[in-house]
């Protein structure tokens, strides 16, 4: 079942459609304050600069994931399954920026307090993919297959225009127990969703300059190779002249790491992750 804010989502976009015809997904970005619990240090650029495209991750693992073949060994299946899933390798996904419908993050500038704010909340309702508590979703790629218009007719003969979409997301899910260098910034709303907000100081003509350029970035690791995996198809309506189909690909991720870069240098403005144990002496 879609979440409200899939559904609302779906609405906003398809009215969109209808306006200005296709659109394209921005990418987001923001920038964020430095926290008690959390270290900001730049990113080396070598590995910002490069995030991961994350379908072809979500490929490999269900490769990784299909019964044995009749005409396949144990010893080739073993290797299959180990082929596309490491536990250890560190990832990293760009974020895209949520516009408020979907699952993602979102940023605005908040000039009376003289910073750059960004936000990530769960979307997602309980019972979704089979899990039963509200995990952070981050979308990290859309893709608009095809986009085609048609005329066909309702079931009382009434001929009618109407146009048919397939599109896929992808992301990753973020499970409780949260890592202790986020929860530093979550806060719950309406009693049950979670919301992490950063924010970090920044004056009018700073942020009017690089907030287009600003993008989100995730690194950490895969620890669980199961797909979390939905298809929704939607019927174009004399209301509704839209007929979707959309599939959707989540992984479970552990996350390390919140990176702010620059995309124009692909250079790290600021990074925020769990503190280094200092060794006694």
């Amino acid at each position: 079942m879609l979440s409200y804010m899939k559904l609302k989502y779906l609405g906003e976009t398809n009215e969109r459609i209808a306006q200005a015809g296709l659109e394209t997904i921005f990418e987001m970005s923001a920038r964020i304050l430095l926290a008690f619990v959390c270290v900001a240090t730049s990113f080396p650029q070598m590995r910002t600069a490069l995030a991961d495209d994350i379908d072809p991750v979500i490929n490999r693992l269900k490769v990784t994931q299909k019964e044995k073949g009749e005409f396949e060994t144990t010893q080739q299946y073993e290797a299959r399954q180990k082929s596309g899933f490491d536990p250890n390798k560190q990832l990293v996904f760009k974020v895209i920026d949520s516009q408020g419908f979907h699952y993602g993050a979102r940023f605005e500038y908040d000039a009376d307090g003289r910073a750059m704010k960004l936000s990530m909340e769960s979307g997602m309702e309980p019972g979704l993919f089979g899990i039963h508590e509200r995990p952070l979703m981050l979308d990290s790629k859309h893709v608009i297959r095809s986009r085609i218009k048609h005329v066909g007719k309702t079931a009382f003969g009434v001929t009618m225009p109407y146009t048919a979409s397939i599109e896929n997301w992808y992301g990753v899910v973020v499970r409780e127990p949260f890592p202790a260098w986020l929860e530093s910034f979550s806060q719950t709303v309406r009693g049950e969703a979670h919301r992490f907000e950063f924010s970090i100081p920044m004056s009018v003509s700073e942020a009017k300059a690089t907030k287009p350029f600003l993008a989100v970035q995730v690194l950490g690791t895969i620890e669980n190779p199961e797909i979390y995996h939905e298809e929704v198809n939607t019927t174009a309506t004399l209301d509704s002249p839209f007929e979707n189909s959309i599939g959707q690909d989540y992984v479970e991720f552990k996350w390390q790491e919140l990176h702010i870069v620059d995309s124009r240098t692909g250079k790290a403005i600021q990074s925020f992750k769990e503190p280094r144990a200092v060794a006694a002496k």
